[in-house]
């Protein structure tokens, strides 16, 4: 005869609710964001390290020489998303570096937008414009959205 403990029956629960919660896909948001540019970027491919790379002001041009003006969205699960997946920080991590560089003089700081349409506007008639959105661009919209490799 097998005595069920109270300690076996809470692991038991706690196993049975991981199980349940994998079970259930992740809301649309959660996804990575997609990452566009604006038309003049001969660039189609970025890797993850090149993407740090460009937003913690590593690199400063793209292969057509114009400077890379970085835009950020400001929505906040957007924001977490890119932060976290391509940048291994918070979105406070994110802005309290760029805070720094612009102090000590080796930066500008990102553009910052609210509102998805502006910023896929200003990329759209900005040379060198990267930023990222929740999902692909809307249909006649000039943008090169990148595809992103390891």
């Amino acid at each position: 005869m097998t005595i069920v403990t109270k300690h076996h029956f809470n692991a038991f629960l706690l196993f049975l609710l991981l199980g349940v919660c994998l079970m259930f896909p992740k809301p649309a948001i959660s996804g990575d964001p997609v990452l566009i540019g604006s038309p003049d970027i001969f660039e189609s491919t970025l890797t993850k390290k090149e993407i740090r790379n460009i937003y913690l002001g590593k690199k400063k041009k793209w292969l057509n020489g114009h400077a890379i003006k970085l835009t950020v969205n400001d929505t906040p699960e957007v924001q977490i998303s890119f932060t976290s997946v391509y940048l291994q920080k918070t979105p406070a991590q994110f802005i309290t570096f760029w805070k720094n560089m612009v102090f000590v003089g080796q930066g500008r700081f990102p553009k910052f937008f609210s509102n998805e349409k502006e910023l896929i506007d200003y990329i759209q008639s900005t040379d060198g414009a990267i930023g990222f959105i929740s999902t692909d661009p809307p249909e006649g919209k000039d943008v090169r959205r990148f595809i992103i490799s390891d």
